[in-house]
């Protein structure tokens, strides 16, 4: 409520400044207007531009400050929508099949793959499981060649953070396999998760709890938010001085 309030103020304030000083300027200059046939005020025309540039400079701050509470606004939301996803995983290379039932596909790989001590993932651990993308089978393929098209992720929703956790921690054990565990990141996140890919490479940059990490020039870790981020951090750079963006694989979906 008190950001709410705060962004409502601001706005307000922006408004009744314009509103007010555009009165104010169309007043003075209709009165100027109206001496066009006579001796224009020289001094009177110079107070007049004076306050426009000042109202323009007065504009242009207000403005800014919209975006800054726009971006604001953004991150919140951001924030807010990978949060919503902090029980969700992906899983990459597990062969599809018609008419499977893709919790059992997701609970068999897991176990069989993960090698958890002391843990068994069970059903009753996942909320819902499902392939995300569009389907590559056309009508009359058969189940053969389905198979043998490239499967499409696997999205997993756990009941619980912990279980979902302890799924991350170990997909190191799928190190020098065809398949990959990741998480489930925002569009705003997976575009910047791209971006930081092509300027550090995929071995300088990882994610964690849906926040983006990239080795820096120092030798340190930081976590990137935005593309400014890149630059500040990042040596590898375009020609043009800017992070160069990438079409490196996405390493996030919604769950549907």
């Amino acid at each position: 409520m008190t950001e709410n309030k705060l962004i409502k103020d601001a706005l307000a304030s922006m408004e009744k400044n314009f509103l007010s000083s555009m009165v104010t300027f169309q007043t003075q200059l209709d009165g100027v207007k109206d001496n066009t046939h006579q001796n224009c005020d020289e001094n009177k025309l110079q107070e007049i531009i004076r306050d426009f540039g000042a109202f323009k400079n007065q504009m242009i701050l207000m403005m800014n400050e919209m975006k800054t509470i726009i971006s604001h606004l953004d991150n919140r939301v951001d924030d807010l929508e990978q949060y919503s996803r902090r029980n969700c995983l992906l899983l990459h290379g597990v062969r599809e099949s018609n008419g499977e039932d893709t919790g059992e596909v997701a609970v068999e790989f897991i176990n069989s793959n993960l090698q958890m001590k002391g843990f068994t993932l069970n059903l009753s651990n996942i909320d819902r499981a499902h392939r995300i993308g569009a389907f590559r089978a056309k009508d009359g393929i058969s189940s053969q060649q389905t198979e043998r098209l490239k499967p499409r992720p696997i999205i997993i929703k756990f009941i619980s953070y912990a279980t979902r956790h302890l799924v991350w921690m170990n997909k190191r054990n799928l190190k020098k396999t065809k398949f990959l565990i990741t998480e489930s990141l925002t569009k705003k996140r997976m575009e910047l998760y791209k971006s930081a890919t092509a300027a550090a490479g995929p071995k300088n940059v990882w994610t964690a709890d849906g926040k983006i990490f990239v080795a820096t020039s120092n030798g340190k870790r930081a976590i990137v938010r935005d593309v400014d981020d890149l630059e500040k951090y990042l040596k590898p750079k375009n020609q043009e001085g800017r992070v160069t963006r990438s079409r490196a694989q996405p390493v996030g979906n919604p769950i549907h």
